[in-house]
């Protein structure tokens, strides 16, 4: 994926911290981030499928998992759960690499806010 100039690179292999004869790539470190680093990495479309049969076991509200009801909502049509689109963010933070071999545990979201829903085809 491709970084910002201010960014470090992923080791092409091994694990981090210097071994590099390890087959799988690592991932960084906390204090190997920098401010304002920008990662790039792959992207997804949102289907009208994956919102009901996300929302059907989850969050079954009219808006994400009926169509019709949904176009007489304040959204106007069907939207993603909030849950959704912040699973579906972290997955494709995940797929970065950025955390590969370097994650312990989930510490807590201090600070998450939805600005705009997410619909089918975004």
């Amino acid at each position: 994926a491709p970084l910002s100039p201010s960014a470090k690179p992923l080791p092409a292999g091994g694990t981090c911290r210097g071994d590099m004869t390890a087959p799988a790539p690592c991932g960084l470190f906390f204090e190997d981030l920098e401010i304002g680093a920008v990662f790039e990495g792959p992207g997804i479309t949102v289907t009208e499928e994956a919102i009901i049969r996300f929302a059907l076991e989850w969050d079954m509200q009219p808006f994400h998992v009926d169509a019709r009801a949904a176009r007489s909502s304040i959204f106007g049509s069907l939207v993603a759960s909030g849950l959704h689109t912040l699973l579906l963010t972290y997955r494709l933070y995940l797929d970065t690499g950025l955390l590969r071999g370097t994650a312990l545990a989930g510490l807590g979201v201090d600070e998450v806010r939805f600005v705009r829903p997410v619909k089918p085809g975004d």
